[in-house]
């Protein structure tokens, strides 16, 4: 985690435990402050964060979590929440199934400009600007017969 997010995390706990962190003097504050930049420095924020939400879900004592718990418990975390915590920090619009390679988008490209281009033409603007690998010859003939069929579409 950086320094900003470890500052976040504790206004978040300052807010959820205002009481605690009221009896603290600020030499105390300063200390927590440390502790939780050194232990939680080379921890994922999203595995602090789950560790948080586990604390706030099963603690009982009426304490905000250390920095030590929290390390602890976000460094044991199962690989099962590994793979949520990594699905859920995909940008929004990355949906699963329809990601696509960059040689099937730049096919993708060869169909349009196959639309107003001869098949040499075309190769010829593949091998020029869209991929150092040739295009195939059943890759020329699906984007030749796509163009051709798009063509009549419009």
């Amino acid at each position: 985690m950086e320094e900003l997010q470890i500052k976040d995390l504790l206004k978040t706990l300052r807010t959820r435990f205002p009481e605690y962190y009221a009896r603290k003097e600020k030499e105390e504050i300063i200390d927590i402050y440390k502790s939780f930049v050194l232990a939680l420095s080379d921890v994922e924020q999203l595995a602090v964060v789950g560790a948080l939400k586990d604390y706030l879900s099963n603690d009982r004592t009426g304490y905000p979590p250390t920095a030590a718990q929290l390390r602890t418990k976000a460094k044991a975390m199962p690989e099962y929440m590994w793979g949520q915590m990594l699905e859920e920090k995909q940008p929004p619009l990355a949906i699963a199934g329809t990601q696509r390679t960059r040689r099937e988008i730049l096919l993708d490209c060869a169909v349009c400009m196959a639309t107003d281009k001869t098949k040499d033409e075309l190769v010829e603007w593949w091998n020029e600007y869209a991929d150092n690998t040739p295009l195939t010859d059943e890759e020329i003939k699906k984007v030749w017969n796509k163009a051709k069929d798009d063509e009549y579409r419009y």
